[in-house]
């Protein structure tokens, strides 16, 4: 667990401050009926296909980055920040770390997310964290105060469930 997710829900536990904009670059709170898309890279997130769960790990130390939109097809300008990005890896990259490239964004429903729970506990939330660069940006963050309370295999659960809510293969340009 992070001590950025610590922070937070130490601060405002179980999500409270999803009600509240976090940055000054935001459109607003994020609400249940938006969605979120989340970059693919190849080779790294996907296996014969299908998005592995290595892609939502970042739920679980730093915040999961996604874009927030009102639509579930991610929109161009979307597919231009994830070309972007893997650009910019593939030009600073180590010798030793191989090429990467897009391939498109998995959707999951913000509400969806929000929901899941496990032995009763609600496991994730979804906060606005715009940036200057980027105002769609959104992090999923696991629950520090749900997620202490599970077992490893439970906590394993969770983060499958996480996987499950977005879609199994990346929606392209």
């Amino acid at each position: 667990m992070s001590a950025r997710a610590s922070l937070i829900d130490d601060a405002h536990p179980n999500a409270e401050c999803e009600a509240e904009s976090v940055s000054a670059y935001s459109d607003g709170v994020v609400t249940d009926g938006e969605f979120i898309h989340r970059y693919v890279y190849s080779p790294l997130h996907l296996h014969d296909g299908k998005v592995v769960t290595a892609l939502f790990s970042d739920a679980k130390d730093k915040g999961l980055s996604c874009e927030r939109s009102g639509s579930s097809a991610p929109r161009g300008e979307l597919h231009a920040r994830g070309i972007a990005q893997v650009e910019s890896f593939n030009a600073n990259r180590k010798p030793t770390q191989g090429e990467r490239t897009y391939v498109g964004a998995v959707v999951a429903s913000v509400g969806a997310v929000r929901a899941l729970k496990v032995a009763d506990e609600r496991a994730y939330g979804v906060y606005d964290t715009a940036l200057r660069e980027n105002t769609a940006h959104v992090d999923v963050i696991e629950l520090p105060s749900a997620f202490k309370s599970l077992s490893k295999s439970q906590q394993k659960l969770a983060r499958l469930m996480l996987t499950e809510a977005f879609t199994d293969e990346p929606i392209t340009a």
